[in-house]
């Protein structure tokens, strides 16, 4: 399909260090291992994160399950003007929100095993994916909570997927810009942990559609043919694959 142009909206210039985080693996240690909290980070020296890097945690990235959560306020506040989805919804005094929060804290724990292969593990960025969408629209909660424990791991593992070398324009620039509305608002996310550690959330296809699809196009045009709804589920990349 053709590849929407970009945007002229702000992109962040790349620096020089910007191959430090290519090469970065993620660490064998178990997932959402307690810490202790960062509370005086500086906030100077950040470097961009590119934005054909796999996603995956970054080397330090151990945050504890809480962090996450606060960062996803964060962020979801950060990146909520993206979309036109999530425009006038609420996302504050909706018990969805915190009941999912512990939903997917359990379902973490109890399916890591039936997500993670031989190749792969669940990404805490994962985790913060999941709960920025809480954060963003109450709406991913409530979806959240009313499905079966296999389309809830069946949407975590589409969260989980890494993003890829080679990208179509409209995501490559989402995904910049997301990673320059973090670099405006470092002083937010120093608070709580180094921004280089979150800028790889922003890496994951099926996370930037829910932020990318009314303003570019050609993506809302294909996904209008799909008849995929704003808030879709876990088969949307499904039904792209099967259309394509």
């Amino acid at each position: 399909m053709p590849t929407a142009p970009l945007t002229p909206d702000y992109t962040p210039a790349k620096l020089s260090t910007a191959e430090l985080f290519a090469t970065v693996k993620p660490p064998d240690t178990p997932l959402l291992t307690a810490i202790q909290p960062r509370r005086t980070r500086k906030a100077a020296g950040i470097s961009f994160y590119e934005c054909d890097n796999t996603g995956n945690d970054h080397l330090n990235n151990h945050l504890h399950f809480s962090e996450l959560t606060e960062l996803s306020l964060e962020l979801a506040a950060i990146f909520r003007h993206l979309s036109l989805d999530y425009i006038d919804v609420p996302t504050h005094h909706n018990t969805d929100t915190p009941i999912a929060r512990q939903l997917l804290q359990r379902d973490t724990k109890e399916y890591c095993g039936r997500i993670a292969t031989s190749s792969a593990r669940i990404q805490r960025n994962t985790i913060l994916r999941a709960l920025i969408l809480f954060s963003s629209c109450s709406y991913h909660a409530t979806q959240y909570l009313e499905h079966s424990a296999d389309d809830r791991v069946a949407w975590l593992n589409q969260l989980n997927t890494s993003g890829v070398w080679l990208k179509p324009l409209w995501e490559k620039d989402i995904a910049t810009r997301m990673v320059g509305l973090m670099e405006q608002n470092l002083r937010r996310i120093s608070m709580i942990c180094e921004p280089e550690i979150v800028y790889g959330v922003v890496h994951n296809s099926y996370f930037l559609m829910l932020f990318a699809r009314h303003e570019y196009s050609e993506l809302s045009d294909e996904l209008r043919l799909l008849d995929a709804k704003p808030y879709s589920w876990h088969d949307l990349s499904c039904l792209r694959n099967e259309y394509f």
